[in-house]
């Protein structure tokens, strides 16, 4: 089963050699961060490179030049379809511009034996949240398998157990990495994108599950796949008794282009572990 790019050439380049200079200009440009812990979770940006791309690549980077995962799992917020649960791509492989990204087909069917993740592999076919975070990681861990997540509409409580369910499937037993794929404040206020990110991000980084969730119903946070940030924050308190969070890299669309006015997307790298 092979799932061929729909977005190479609109959100991130469509050729092998536009994309390393995407990469090249940002590890120049590259940010260090001390992280004294092993990394099990991570929240990235999923815009296009232009905007939110040196925010995912620094993130990525930071985690993979001390960390080796078998696999990295991914979160994404579905934008095209609508659907309940988790729709899983259980084998096959991903193609982009980098090559081919393999699935874990192994650890994809521990988990559709349940009822919240789903094989709906079509679910997949338009959207971009997944798609976008694969060549980061064939680029900065080339060794590491993929499965991507496809999050739908869900229930709180589905929620809670789609996290344990993926902490004592796949955090326990194997090095593993899941990432949910976010960006945060969409609107048309610099400055109310910027006070609502940092409410946002502060919430993340408590790493407690049922108050991000709590401020997310009350609209005080904002990020559009939150319910994948929330589903990260349960598996990890499931697998580590006090997870540590900090972030890596904060923006903006208007601090990326220089302009004020006008629509306005926040982009925050956040790890998270112990």
């Amino acid at each position: 089963m092979i799932r061929y790019p729909k977005h190479a050439g609109t959100f991130y380049p469509n050729t092998r050699e536009e994309l390393e200079i995407f990469f090249k200009e940002f590890e120049n440009k590259k940010i260090s961060v001390s992280i004294n812990y092993d990394v099990s979770g991570a929240v990235v940006p999923h815009a296009g490179y232009i905007y939110s791309g040196y925010t995912a690549y620094n993130t990525y980077r930071n985690i993979f030049v001390k960390n080796k995962y078998k696999t990295v799992v991914i979160l994404g917020p579905s934008h095209y379809v609508y659907f309940r649960g988790i729709a899983v791509w259980p084998e096959g492989k991903w193609i982009t511009p980098l090559g081919e990204a393999i699935i874990d087909s192994e650890s994809a069917q521990k988990i559709i034996d349940s009822k919240i993740f789903i094989e709906a592999p079509e679910n997949h076919l338009k959207e971009h949240s997944i798609e976008v975070q694969i060549p980061f990681i064939q680029y900065l861990s080339p060794d590491s398998k993929i499965l991507p997540l496809l999050v739908g509409e869900m229930e709180r409580e589905k929620i809670r157990e789609a996290g344990q369910l993926l902490s004592r499937t796949l955090l326990s037993t194997q090095k593993v990495l899941i990432v949910a794929s976010s960006d945060l404040y969409h609107g048309y206020s610099y400055k109310e994108c910027v006070e609502t990110d940092r409410k946002t991000i502060s919430r993340i980084l408590e790493a407690s599950p049922d108050k991000f969730l709590e401020e997310s119903e009350k609209e005080t946070i904002m990020a559009c796949g939150e319910t994948g940030i929330a589903i990260l924050l349960y598996a990890v308190a499931e697998y580590l008794e006090n997870p540590k969070a900090q972030l890596i890299h904060y923006t903006n669309s208007a601090d990326v282009t220089g302009i004020k006015g006008g629509y306005v997307v926040g982009y925050a790298g956040i790890v998270i572990g112990g």
